[in-house]
C-alpha cells in the first residue's frame, strides 16, 4: 500500500487495482471449505472454526489432482483471520492448471475426514494482483498509474483477464469512477480535466 501525494493541489492516496474475469471438538466448529487458485501454481483453501481453534495440531489437509492421479499430497493449515471470522487456511502449490484440471480436497482431524470436496479450477478463479503499483504527475499534468504484471507474457489469462480501476474523490464512496483495460497494458493515464481541484483522490 502506497501513500502518493503530488505537489499540485490535487492528491492522490494509494492506489488498489481489481481483476475482475469477463464466479465443543475440531469437528462440531468446522465449517464450509472453500477454494480458489491462480490458474498458474497456487491455490488457497480454507475453512471456518471456532474460537480458540489451533488449525495446525488439529487439521490435515489433504489434496489430490485427478486429471493424473497420483499419492494425496498433505498440508498443514494454519490460523487466519478472515473478515473478522477465524478460519483454517493452506497454500497449495500445484502444477500449472490446465482446463480439464480436476482436486479432490479432504480435511481429517484425529484420523477422521470431516470434509471433502471437489475443486475445478478453471471455476475457482483468484488472479493474481498486480505488483508495483505507483501514480506519478505526467509532464501534461495527468496522473500515470503503473504496475506490473504478476504473470508471464505467455500464460494463457492475458489474453482473458481485464483490470478494473476506479477513482473516488476522498471520503466520498459514492462517485466512484470505473474502467477497464485489458491485461497486457501496464499503465493508464487519468486526465487532470476529469478531477476536481483542491480535492484528495483514492483511486
Amino acid at each position: 500500500v502506497h501513500n502518493i501525494f503530488p505537489k499540485k493541489s490535487t492528491m492522490w492516496s494509494l492506489v488498489f487495482l481489481k481483476f475482475f474475469l469477463y464466479t465443543a471438538t475440531a469437528g462440531s466448529q468446522i465449517g464450509h471449505l472453500k477454494c480458489y487458485n491462480d490458474y498458474f501454481h497456487e491455490m488457497v483453501c480454507s475453512w471456518k472454526v471456532g474460537l480458540h481453534v489451533n488449525c495446525t495440531s488439529e487439521f490435515t489437509l489433504y489434496f489430490q489432482r485427478l486429471l493424473f492421479p497420483l499419492p494425496y499430497n498433505s498440508c498443514v493449515p494454519v490460523n487466519h483471520n478472515e473478515n473478522g471470522r477465524l478460519h483454517c487456511m493452506c497454500k497449495i502449490k500445484i502444477p500449472q492448471t490446465v482446463v480439464n484440471d480436476n482436486y479432490s480436497i479432504e480435511v481429517h482431524s484425529n484420523g477422521s475426514m470431516l470434509l471433502k470436496h471437489s475443486v475445478i479450477p478453471a471455476k475457482t478463479v483468484k488472479p493474481r494482483v498486480p505488483v508495483s503499483v505507483s501514480i506519478h504527475e505526467t509532464k501534461s499534468k495527468n496522473f500515470n498509474l503503473s504496475w506490473e504484471n504478476n504473470y508471464p507474457e505467455e500464460h494463457f489469462l492475458q489474453g482473458y483477464l481485464m483490470y478494473e480501476i476506479s477513482y473516488q474523490k476522498k471520503g466520498d464512496p459514492e462517485q466512484h469512477t470505473y474502467t477497464h483495460i485489458y491485461m497486457q497494458l501496464t499503465h493508464y493515464e487519468i486526465l487532470r480535466s476529469v478531477l476536481t481541484t483542491e480535492c484528495d483522490y483514492v483511486a
